[in-house]
């Protein structure tokens, strides 16, 4: 059988193409959903970003006027000034290099003069009035932070405190802050946030990590974007969008940078996260819903292959116990351990097993010759167990029929034999009276002087020898009727015999319909196919008995005639043998009255004797071939006495009910003959 065409394809295909249907749909809703929650959460995640990055730099902003505070509120920097001790001045900043956050100090007096700078300490006495925060400082002697740009320091953070001495003249000023224009800026804020990131100084790039074709910073290009530029500059607004940056697709959010009180926007700050980096977030995102869908399916597929293989299992195990049934094999495990249908399937499929593997014990029961076996019936549809009942009635009947018969010609051929013994008797002393009456002659015929007195005696003794005739004459005729007993016995045991050929042809018809109702069935009808088959061998069997039996009667009947024609030409023998004794008994009478003419005629009398004599010694030998004859029908009724022993029966032809005698037809119908 192939697959397509089994159940586990009518199982598995539907669901796998539904499965893998659901899971398509599953795939491409997720990644539509994942697609759009990725650029939903992009936008959060941007927005998070500036806010962050616009909170660290007011933080720094904070940070750079402590330091810058605390560095003009120290006793040793106010003796330097004083001082214009340079080195001084060195030492102080040194001695907090641990604790300096700022990334650049620059130390001038009160006139704007550098005194000490870190950036490049052996540069001083340059003026730097031209700094936002230490003029603002210098006017309002408080610090201040700004947002500043010169031409070494492109973008900074840039805070100013001042200085004064004890009695609160303003001796120098004190700044610092955060460079944001160099490459350690930007690289922090990328590492920190995952992000591209870029310090304008107006519309040019002073600072960034966004990298040209060459993969070098793109440092000194343009924004070349005149939207965003309005919205930053001319409208001091947040971007948050999807820009080209550098030839990149990008979502970038773009924030001023100005000082508070100024029109003037310096310059701004850029974040941006690459869409290709989204994209591939989301194809990544995409691969892992496949391959858990396809892990899913995979386990899926094993967890329905082993649902199949528990519905499918039991159902090819009982589909080859049903063909192992159908082939004749009745010794079929069924080994199903569940508790749904298959189990009530298998469950009938082992009371088919055990009623056929019964029936066959009964048919094999029956075959060996038990007529007395229960035939269990599972229910009152049971045509096989019907069946069966039905054939051994049959054969019962039969049986008994052939019993009587075998009893009876038993019985007449053994009286038969006491018959034929007894004629073997008589013919046997008749042909030795016969001996006697020829030695008799022969002597009359040397004692011709003594003959009158012979002849008396010979008188008497043919008078016995016409009493013996005639005895035996009656004897052969009774003899002769018994033959012709037996000839007609043998008859009526032909008749039985056809009858027997009769039952195993009405046998051999009823198993040849079983087997065409069987061959109806198909795969269902192969055991009552065999088990037809076997009761038709049986039938066979039956007859060809039968036909060797008849052949056997036959062959005796052809025996009993001969003994018959035999008997009849004894009969006819003994017949002339009386006329003969009474033609001797007037020859005696003669001899008497005339015994000259008796020694003339003596020799022709004691030829005549002679062949009386033979003439019954053959009827002897006939008699005893008559009597083997007898004999073989003995043997022959004894070997059907054998055969009909063979079967064990009741003789009412009555079953007991075993105590598991399975279903019990209702009174009145076709059923057991229970004892």
């Amino acid at each position: 059988m192939s697959f397509f065409r089994s159940i586990s394809s009518k199982i598995l295909v539907p669901v796998i193409v539904m499965t893998i249907v659901l899971a398509t749909v599953i795939v491409t809703v997720s990644t539509i959903v994942f697609r759009s929650f990725a650029f939903e959460s992009l936008n959060a995640e941007i927005q998070t970003i500036s806010d962050n990055i616009k909170n660290e730099i007011d933080m720094l902003r904070v940070v750079a006027c402590d330091q810058v505070s605390g560095l003009a509120g120290h006793g040793g920097m106010v003796t330097a000034l004083k001082e214009e001790d340079r080195e001084k001045i060195r030492e102080i900043l040194d001695k907090m290099e641990s604790n300096r956050k700022c990334t650049f100090f620059t130390i001038t007096d009160a006139e704007s003069r550098v005194v000490y700078r870190t950036s490049r300490p052996n540069d001083f006495g340059d003026p730097q009035n031209d700094l936002h925060s230490i003029r603002t400082t210098i006017a309002t002697k408080k610090s201040s932070v700004f947002f500043e740009s010169t031409e070494r320091v492109k973008m900074a953070i840039r805070a100013a405190s001042p200085v004064f001495d004890a009695q609160g003249e303003l001796i120098g000023i004190v700044s610092g802050g955060f460079r944001m224009d160099d490459d350690s800026w930007v690289d922090t804020l990328q590492k920190r946030y995952s992000v591209e990131c870029t310090t304008f100084l107006d519309e040019e790039r002073v600072a960034t990590t966004v990298k040209n074709d060459e993969g070098k910073r793109a440092i000194g290009t343009k924004l070349n974007n005149p939207a965003i530029y309005d919205a930053v500059f001319k409208r001091k607004e947040d971007v948050i969008r999807e820009a080209q940056v550098v030839g990149q697709q990008m979502k970038v959010f773009y924030s001023p940078l100005y000082n508070e009180g100024e029109d003037k926007v310096l310059g701004m700050l850029f974040a941006g996260i690459p869409m290709e980096r989204q994209v591939k977030i989301i194809h990544q995102n995409v691969w892992t819903s496949v391959s858990i869908t396809v892990i899913g399916l995979l386990v899926f597929a094993f967890i329905l292959l082993g649902v199949i293989r528990a519905i499918v299992g039991p159902i090819q195990k009982l589909t080859s116990a049903a063909e192992s049934l159908a082939d004749g094999l009745l010794d079929v495990d069924i080994d199903i351990r569940s508790n749904d249908e298959t189990a009530v399937l298998a469950k009938a499929f082992r009371g088919l097993e055990n009623s056929l593997r019964a029936k066959t014990e009964v048919a094999l029961s029956i075959a060996n010759g038990n007529l007395t076996t229960w035939v269990p019936l599972i229910s009152g549809n049971d045509a096989l167990g019907k069946a069966l009942i039905r054939m051994r009635y049959s054969l019962y009947d039969s049986i008994q029929g052939l019993t009587g018969i075998a009893k009876t010609v038993h019985k007449e051929a053994e009286s038969l034999s006491d018959a034929s013994r007894t004629l073997v008797d008589n013919t046997t002393r008749s042909a030795e009276q016969l001996k006697e009456i020829t030695e008799s002659l022969r002597s009359f015929h040397t004692q011709t002087i003594h003959n009158a007195e012979n002849g008396r005696n010979a008188e008497n003794l043919t008078k016995s020898a016409k009493e013996g005739s005639n005895d035996g004459r009656e004897k052969m005729s009774r003899m002769v009727q018994a033959m012709d007993s037996i000839t007609k016995s043998s008859g009526e045991i032909q008749k039985i015999i056809r009858v027997i050929d009769d039952i195993a042809f009405q046998t051999n018809l009823l198993a040849l319909n079983a087997a065409v109702e069987a061959a109806r069935a198909g795969q269902h009808g192969k055991g009552f196919a065999v088990v037809a088959e076997e009761v038709r061998n049986l039938a066979s069997r039956s007859a060809k008995a039968a036909s060797e039996t008849a052949g056997l009667i036959e062959e005796s009947i052809r025996h009993v005639e001969l003994g018959s024609n035999v008997a009849h030409e004894t009969s006819d023998s003994l017949n002339v043998i009386t006329d003969q004794v009474e033609q001797i008994s007037q020859i005696v009478s003669a001899i008497a009255g005339e015994s000259d003419q008796q020694a003339n005629n003596l020799g022709g009398m004691s030829n005549t004797v002679s062949q009386v004599s033979m003439t019954a010694e053959n009827n002897t030998q006939s008699v005893r071939d008559v009597s083997d004859v007898i004999d073989a029908i003995i043997k022959t009724a004894q070997g059907l006495d054998a055969i009909v022993a063979l079967f064990k029966s009741n003789p009412e032809g009555k079953v007991t009910i075993p105590p598991d005698h399975g279903y019990l037809p209702p009174s009145g119908t076709f059923g057991h003959i229970t004892g």
